[in-house]
């Protein structure tokens, strides 16, 4: 795991304690050419279930395009990123985990760390307490992605040439 996998699972872990819920969606444009890799990062904005979800997650590759890095961190949490699409259903049983996707013009690699949630009552805040209880990590190579991760990538490739960029920020 990078220092920076490791600094997103930390923040995501300390935002799960201290309230109750799953970090949004963010992607992480990196360029391994340079001394400092980060370029930025951006975080999903607040969205809505289904498509306007599926539309947030997806348009975080339009950033993606216009830093123009050689690699991407994609971080979710799996059951969150599920149900913002999808709805909540009792039976769906989505799976909890953090979800970090490597992309490079090889391909892409997935690292699953999955968890359960022991709760622990609530805080003073009113917000539930909770301790993730973590699970084996599992790490593939290639494979299926959600569908707005899949759109995210696709709007990364689409807006990487420059004039399709410029085309689409002349619109706003």
């Amino acid at each position: 795991m990078t220092v920076l996998e490791e600094t997103m699972v930390e923040s995501a872990t300390e935002a799960m304690l201290s309230s109750g819920f799953a970090p949004r969606p963010q992607v992480y444009v990196l360029d391994r050419t340079r001394t400092q890799p980060v370029l930025g990062y951006v975080v999903s904005r607040f969205y809505e279930q289904g498509d306007d979800a599926a539309s947030a997650i997806a348009n975080l590759g339009v950033l993606a395009a216009a830093l123009r890095g050689t690699d991407l961190i994609v971080f979710w949490e799996e059951s969150d990123l599920r149900t913002s699409i999808r709805g909540a259903h009792p039976s769906a049983g989505y799976p909890m985990g953090l979800v970090t996707l490597q992309i490079t013009e090889e391909g892409h690699d997935l690292t699953w760390r999955p968890f359960g949630i022991h709760a622990l009552g609530y805080q003073q805040n009113g917000l539930p307490a909770v301790q993730p209880v973590w699970g084996a990590v599992a790490r593939e190579s290639g494979g299926d992605l959600p569908l707005p991760i899949q759109g995210l990538l696709g709007s990364r490739r689409g807006l990487r040439d420059p004039l399709r960029l410029d085309s689409f920020c002349n619109q706003f």
